[in-house]
């Protein structure tokens, strides 16, 4: 006997990133009405892509790994739909890494196809009334009639938002999240052909905690990319990052790329024609819960992210999947 599908219910779901597109997705193929609240005007969250006339910038996560075997066979639909290509700046017999193409936020933009979503909707406050959950949605005004809430935002964020409802406020207070400056940088003169490998595979701060440097990739060598040569994306460390979390975007730009001149050996001026910053507040899961996720099946409500796994991009994908699982058994 076939089983039945349990009977359609409206969903909402907080955050257009990873996690929340990957919960919608899994949502809405089981047969769930679903729809998305991203505060930016576009999808992806930190896998973010920046453009700037002919200039393209993956400022957010540079790349993904897939290693969980209930990633695989979405790893093959997505090359399959030409959305993921792997990519090797530097030589890692280790790993495979993988990109969204032509940009990071175009699997985001994948897994949500179809699904309803209101984009510069920054969600100010969520309630629990008779009817399921009522959201107030910026622009979009209170918007009501959901079943059951799925929150896919960083930990502190979910934490404030939720203050008042979530049974979980002590064990979100205990995540740590380290912020990320990011450098766009393109124009710059006399960049050596044979750059640092410790910059190129991520490890340039390994064993100092004073350095500034943590990563540089140049758009051009990722497939599928229509970026120039010369377009490159510098991410500072963790520490560099906190210590400066504050600072002028500006100053966070010249500083940065001061830095990077004097690694590389170059004259700081004349600066690159494109140096532009971009702070990201709660770029990585330092103490990340080690759960999958969060639902609460009395409040029909659940919590996802990379912060529940790991600082990956993996751990996000894997985070929405599973609490859009538990709410379907749930159901």
């Amino acid at each position: 006997m076939t089983k039945a599908r349990p009977t359609p219910r409206r969903i909402a779901v907080i955050g257009a990133g990873a996690a929340g597109a990957m919960a919608a997705r899994v949502l809405t193929d089981h047969g769930h009405a679903v729809h998305v609240f991203e505060k930016s005007r576009g999808a992806g969250g930190r896998m973010a892509t920046r453009r700037s006339g002919a200039l393209a910038f993956d400022h957010g996560a540079q790349y993904l790994t897939l290693r969980d075997p209930r990633m695989l066979a979405r790893r093959d639909d997505w090359l399959r739909a030409g959305v993921l290509a792997p990519w090797q700046q530097a030589a890692d017999a280790a790993q495979v890494r993988w990109v969204a193409v032509p940009g990071m936020n175009a699997l985001a933009r994948h897994l949500l196809a179809g699904i309803e979503v209101t984009w510069a909707a920054p969600v100010s406050a969520v309630e629990r009334v008779a009817a399921g959950w009522r959201l107030h949605a910026g622009a979009a005004g209170r918007v009501a009639g959901f079943d059951a809430l799925i929150v896919a935002i960083p930990a502190p964020q979910a934490a404030a938002l939720l203050a008042s409802l979530s049974p979980w406020s002590a064990l979100l207070a205990e995540v740590e999240m380290a912020p990320c400056w990011a450098l766009m940088l393109a124009g710059a003169k006399g960049l050596p052909r044979d750059l640092p490998q410790d910059l190129l595979t991520g490890s340039a701060a390994a064993g100092d905690p004073a350095a500034a440097l943590a990563w540089l990739a140049c758009e051009a060598s990722k497939p599928g990319r229509l970026a120039t040569a010369d377009a490159w994306v510098l991410h500072a460390t963790d520490a560099w990052s906190r210590a400066h979390l504050e600072a002028d975007p500006g100053v966070v730009a010249a500083e940065l790329w001061c830095a990077l001149a004097a690694r590389l050996g170059l004259p700081a001026a004349p600066p690159p024609s494109h140096l532009v910053a971009h702070r990201w507040r709660y770029a990585r899961a330092g103490k990340p819960l080690a759960v999958p996720s969060l639902w609460d099946a009395g409040l029909a409500l659940g919590l996802c992210g990379d912060w529940c796994l790991g600082a990956r991009v993996e751990a996000a994908l894997l985070s929405g999947a599973d609490v859009a699982h538990r709410l379907i058994d749930g159901l």
